[in-house]
């Protein structure tokens, strides 16, 4: 896992949480 995923999810907080995992997904 990178650092800027890392930092992108604390921004987005919990509800980015999904979305941040569909992106690992599609990837």
């Amino acid at each position: 896992m990178c650092p800027v995923f890392s930092c992108w999810l604390r921004t987005r907080g919990s509800s980015g949480h999904s979305e941040f995992q569909l992106e690992i997904e599609a990837k």
